[in-house]
């Protein structure tokens, strides 16, 4: 490869690097997606939610989008279900979010 050709290629890399690049979840991320994505109306203090969310995810190392699904639309992570129940480890990830949310 020659240098222009690498040159050229690390600079759409460059220019690529900004779209695989996570933004951090915000409050309006969360109130967002209660309304459009589930229809519901803001019944829930965002900033609490998003406090809850990130802790909650930090603390089991999972992503906090799926920490928010799992909390509000009881979509399933790795092994927080079985049969449509909750395993223990679902009931910890929720106990540890309602804690964190309700103070």
């Amino acid at each position: 490869m020659t240098n222009e050709e690498w040159s050229t290629k690390l600079k759409q890399h460059w220019a690529e690097l900004p779209d695989q690049i996570e933004k951090p979840m915000t409050s309006k991320d969360i109130q967002n997606y209660i309304e459009v994505d589930l229809g519901q109306p803001m019944r829930h203090d965002p900033v609490m939610l998003l406090e809850a969310t990130q802790e909650t995810a930090s603390e089991f190392e999972l992503d906090e989008w799926k920490v928010l699904r799992f909390m509000l639309a009881d979509e399933p992570i790795g092994y927080s279900h079985s049969y449509g129940f909750h395993t223990a480890y679902g009931r910890a990830i929720s106990e540890h979010f309602s804690f964190i949310y309700h103070g």
